[in-house]
């Protein structure tokens, strides 16, 4: 976290007063997640779709802060297995990325790391629960989609991809493998 404190004041050091200047923008978006644990594939499903908000607050020209919160629910397929029948399956990942960017002509390309917090639940004769913390890789673009609404600095069109990496403790060899391959779409609005 003091790195993060570091960036802050080197740039108000340097005079940037990239908030104020750029705005911050919040996006909603469409996650799309492929899950690695394969007992979460044949319980549930291999891959799932999840909404969620993210927060994109310039701190330097080069850099920004991703706040991202997304959520899922899913109920166990009786196709696949018994157990499953009356299984539901919460997935809420925090994350909070900073995002290196290159300009281009209308929006710029970023990547980003970061730590994640995959909060889950899930619920049957027994609810089992907790986090797992984990890595976020992310390489994406943001367009200006050059569309100015009312009480709004401007639009943007938001695509990435990723991957969320979790490292299990050796104690923690049993559970929830919820690392993921990640993709997003999203619509930014800058304020």
């Amino acid at each position: 976290m003091s790195w993060i404190l570091l960036i802050l004041v080197e740039a108000q050091a340097a005079g940037l007063d990239t908030i104020s200047d750029e705005g911050v923008t919040v996006v909603v978006r469409g996650v799309g997640e492929s899950w690695a644990d394969p007992h979460l594939g044949s319980a549930y499903r291999p891959s799932a779709f999840m909404g969620g908000v993210g927060l994109v607050i310039p701190v330097h020209p080069m850099l920004v802060l991703d706040l991202e919160a997304a959520a899922g629910r899913w109920v166990g397929s009786a196709l696949e297995c018994d157990v499953c029948v009356d299984t539901r399956l919460s997935v809420r990942p925090l994350s909070l990325v900073i995002e290196g960017r290159v300009p281009l002509d209308h929006g710029y390309a970023f990547a980003g790391v970061g730590p994640s917090l995959a909060v889950f639940s899930e619920e049957s004769e027994l609810t089992v629960a907790g986090e797992k913390g984990s890595l976020d890789l992310r390489i994406g673009l943001r367009w200006d989609m050059g569309m100015d609404l009312e009480r709004t600095r401007g639009t943007s069109l938001e695509l990435y991809g990723g991957r969320r990496m979790q490292r299990n403790a050796p104690d923690e060899a049993d559970g929830f493998d919820l690392a993921a391959w990640r993709g997003s779409v999203g619509i930014g609005f800058t304020f």
